[in-house]
């Protein structure tokens, strides 16, 4: 079955979501509490999806690569008491019935230096990364929780467990083993120096060369242009126009107002079923 909906627009419109001063008072205090604790050095770590991919279409991280990831991290924890970790899940159920993962995290919450948010979902990371030195996300594919923090200009590590270099050319061309690894030694030794001495390994984790291709905006206002440009849309879909003559004028008012490079008309993605 070849499906009629084609994807030939993409509107760049920024961060979408509004950053909360609640939130913000919240999460300061996890770093307060952490400082009274010793800790001079947060890590955030960001899990995703895991399986044994014995029953699954979708290949997602080995759950032996994820309790990897996650055991390495805390041993850091436990052996450096300068050390913090915070674990922003994808959501709850990545977690469940991981018996062994659960007590790690038990062992580490011990030290008083881990913090797990008990509410991960719909939970933006880009508030827990702010007090963080470094962000390492994990994924078969760079996840969007990961991209929010990058955008917020903080250090971001993706641990490419899939070593996916093919469709991640530019990336890797210029973040390869400064802010994409695909050996998750090497990001802990490269962490440890990091740690160590701040200002000799400025490389690590920063994103500056690729910023600009992914930083369309920097006004946190996204989910007002995405407003405006749907509100345009339906305004000349209810004045019926044809569909594609609706859509290009609506992408004719946003590049006029907001440019050229705003507007990518490229891709026909088709997707294909199989029943």
């Amino acid at each position: 079955y070849k499906s009629d909906n084609l994807i030939n627009n993409y509107i760049k419109s920024g961060f979408p979501y509004k950053i909360k001063e609640s939130k913000i008072l919240k999460v300061n205090k996890i770093k307060q509490n952490f400082e009274r604790k010793g800790v001079k050095f947060t890590i955030l770590l960001l899990d995703t999806n895991h399986s044994d991919n014995k029953t699954y279409y979708f290949q997602y991280i080995p759950t032996s690569i994820l309790f990897e990831f996650y055991k390495n991290i805390i041993d850091l924890l436990i052996s450096d008491k300068e050390v913090g970790v915070i674990v922003k899940s994808k959501k709850p159920i990545v977690l469940d019935n991981q018996f062994e993962v659960k007590k790690l995290f038990l062992k580490a919450e011990k030290t008083k230096r881990f913090h797990y948010v008990e509410d991960p979902f719909q939970t933006l990371p880009v508030y827990y990364s702010n007090i963080s030195k470094i962000t390492i996300g994990i994924g078969t594919f760079i996840s969007s929780a990961l991209m929010e923090c990058v955008h917020n200009n903080n250090r971001c590590i993706y641990f490419d467990y899939a070593n996916n270099k093919n469709n991640l050319k530019d990336i890797y061309k210029k973040g390869k083993n400064k802010f994409v690894f695909n050996n998750l030694n090497q990001i802990l030794d490269e962490i440890i120096k990091y740690k160590f001495n701040l200002n000799d390994n400025n490389y690590l984790g920063n994103w500056s060369e690729v910023i600009h291709d992914i930083k369309s905006f920097k006004d946190n206002k996204g989910s007002a242009r995405i407003s405006e440009y749907i509100k345009d849309l339906k305004s000349n879909l209810d004045n019926d126009l044809d569909k594609k003559i609706a859509i290009n004028n609506s992408n004719n008012n946003y590049i006029k107002k907001y440019g050229n490079d705003k507007i990518i008309i490229k891709w026909k993605i088709y997707i294909i079923l199989t029943i």
